[in-house]
């Protein structure tokens, strides 16, 4: 597995998009819908591939990614631990 990166590049990115997101972190109502895909895929990936503290930083975010990310498709689908 690659190293995982540092956050410089993605800190500033990231930061005005996760600040963006709807208060009740339902991106798309009360079903998941792609844009719910797509920010949980982009949370995972920040995860493996770059040490970043951005559930310390949105924890409201935190909780929607640790709830959603129960879900077995996403269980299914999670990287190998290694």
């Amino acid at each position: 597995m690659p190293k995982r990166k540092n956050c410089s590049c993605v800190c500033g990115k990231t930061a005005p998009a996760f600040s963006a997101l709807p208060p009740s972190m339902a991106v798309a109502g009360n079903t998941i819908g792609i844009a719910d895909i797509t920010l949980a895929a982009a949370l995972g990936y920040i995860d493996l591939r770059y040490a970043h503290d951005w559930r310390g930083q949105h924890p409201k975010l935190a909780g929607w990614f640790a709830t959603i990310s129960q879900r077995p498709s996403f269980v299914d689908t999670q990287a190998p631990k290694s």
